[in-house]
């Protein structure tokens, strides 16, 4: 873990806390409708970007709350079910939950590499926020934030093997999105 005894880390991170703790909190309060949950999942949120504080100064102004929001919304949702299940197993008394552990091999040469230039990072940016966000933010935070499978996997308290559906799947959405949009280009050209 990183030590954050820089000060310009320290006023860098209260400054975004000052800026975005309401609005972070208000998100998570839509899921959660808990004052303690909600708070933790802020909370979670900047623990997240402090731990990516060097890559998550260099996104834009924008790319920055968009990340935050993503990734406090993957929280409370993982909290909010957390919460269910939670609930789900104390009123089921007679009932026993059993949770079955599967060791799942970390597979990610199937998802290629994609370089982000600064021409088509804004198209991939787009593309992947008007995704379903079962599927954006997973393709979000494997590209653009480079988390490896199992991160996100723990990140979103998720099955490995769903994020890697879900990744496989995005990759296909992309690119399918992305050729329509070269011969929507490309149409346009040749009018």
């Amino acid at each position: 873990m990183k030590d954050y005894s820089d000060e310009n880390d320290k006023n860098y991170i209260a400054y975004l806390y000052e800026k975005y703790e309401k609005k972070l909190y208000y998100i998570a309060n839509s899921y959660l409708k808990n004052h303690f949950d909600s708070e933790d999942c802020v909370q979670d949120v900047f623990v997240v970007v402090m731990n990516k504080l060097d890559q998550f100064r260099s996104f834009s102004i924008d790319h920055q709350k968009n990340f935050m929001i993503k990734v406090c919304r993957c929280i409370a949702i993982n909290k909010y079910n957390e919460n269910t299940k939670r609930n789900i197993a104390e009123m089921s008394l007679n009932d026993s939950i059993i949770e079955s552990e599967f060791e799942i091999v970390d597979n990610e040469s199937y998802l290629d590499k994609i370089l982000i230039n600064d021409e088509n990072y804004k198209i991939i940016y787009n593309i992947i926020d008007n995704m379903d966000s079962k599927y954006g933010d997973i393709l979000y935070l494997k590209l653009f934030l480079n988390m490896k499978n199992n991160e996100i996997a723990k990140l979103l308290n998720l099955p490995l093997n769903l994020i890697n559906v879900r990744l496989n799947r995005a990759k296909i959405k992309l690119k399918e999105t992305m050729s329509k949009n070269e011969v929507q280009k490309n149409q346009m050209i040749l009018k």
